[in-house]
């Protein structure tokens, strides 16, 4: 990464290194300082800030906890120059930028920003317009580290953003694809949408279809279980598999009898399609808590059943779905509506 100055230089490098250069520092400017060094080079029209690499155990101290009592931009030490500055360079081992630390720069064109930065301060970048930023994460990063800070993100949320690294696809989240649908007879493709979900509500970061990945279906027709592989490109790589299930079709019970005594006949609709068989579930109670039991048959072209060594005088509530066996699994479709009959 080519820098005006070079952010492993050290501290006394950065003192002596421009004929026209301000250096700042908390306690003392002959040692240049304790938390972070600066240089502001009049003649390249940029500002380095780099931490102090001479003092490893500083380098994760953030320009806010040296700025935030200092108030707005105007205090900042490189504000005089801020109608000249056109390129920031902000060194690895920062990791806040200061609230309004960068605020009304017109001219600012280009900002580099270090992979250990996890804040923006409000208003950090405000009045900048069409900002191309060097950014030494990757896309993931950025929108974390957006999503964490308490900044006006408009200016970073349309800036132009060139990434150091590459994004892992498997780090997205992924909307709009439910967990089952029913089986139509053809390829089932939801339509998905890729993000990054922002923990605190403020604003979820979303990816785009054939600029950040690629996406395709497998099985995705019959019964069973269907997937969804998404692929990173550009500035992502990796994958990220998503499933949902394919359900068959329901039925519905279309009459109850009670042909002898403790006995319940019931009859319903046939379903022979991408179906195995049935499952009817019987309780004592309308909820199916209480006195709970389920049949199961085997063949999807039988249509009735008859239940028996019930109570008699008893009130039973009946409601019946379709399955289909699928590797030793069985998919199941939603109950139907119950009905109910009482015992002779």
């Amino acid at each position: 990464m080519k820098k005006v100055i070079s952010l492993v230089l050290s501290l006394v490098m950065l003192c002596t290194l421009f004929t026209s250069t301000t250096v700042f520092a908390g306690e003392s400017l002959d040692d240049c300082g304790v938390y972070l060094a600066t240089g502001i080079s009049t003649s390249t029209q940029s500002l380095d800030i780099s931490p102090k690499y001479d003092a490893p155990q500083y380098a994760r101290k953030s320009m806010s906890e040296f700025y935030y009592e200092q108030g707005v931009y105007d205090d900042f030490p490189w504000a005089k120059y801020r109608n000249e500055i056109k390129t920031i360079y902000v060194g690895e081992g920062v990791n806040t930028i200061a609230p309004t630390a960068f605020a009304d720069m017109p001219i600012l064109e280009e900002v580099w920003l270090p992979s250990t930065l996890n804040h923006i301060g409000g208003g950090a970048f405000a009045g900048s317009l069409h900002l191309n930023i060097k950014y030494g994460g990757s896309k993931t990063d950025w929108g974390w580290l957006l999503f964490t800070s308490d900044s006006d993100v408009e200016e970073l949320l349309t800036a132009n953003i060139t990434y150091a690294q590459k994004a892992n696809i498997k780090d997205v989240d992924v909307d709009g694809v439910k967990a089952s649908y029913v089986y139509t007879g053809k390829a089932i493709k939801p339509n998905p949408t890729v993000l990054l979900k922002d923990p605190t509500g403020f604003a979820d970061m979303y990816y785009t279809n054939k600029v950040d990945y690629t996406y395709k279906y497998a099985k995705n027709k019959n019964v069973g279980t269907a997937t969804v592989t998404f692929t990173g490109i550009n500035d992502f790589n990796g994958t990220k598999k998503v499933t949902f299930k394919i359900l068959p079709k329901g039925t519905a019970v279309k009459k109850l009898n009670k042909p002898y005594k403790k006995q319940i006949k019931v009859t319903w609709n046939q379903q022979t399609v991408q179906t195995t068989g049935y499952q009817i579930q019987l309780a004592t109670n309308s909820k199916f808590t209480s006195g709970k039991k389920t049949y199961t048959v085997k063949s999807n072209t039988t249509t009735a059943k008859t239940i028996t060594k019930l109570a008699s005088g008893k009130k039973y509530y009946v409601r019946i779905r379709t399955y289909k066996a699928v590797n030793g699994k069985n998919y199941c479709s939603a109950w139907s509506g119950a009905k109910s009959v009482t015992t002779r």
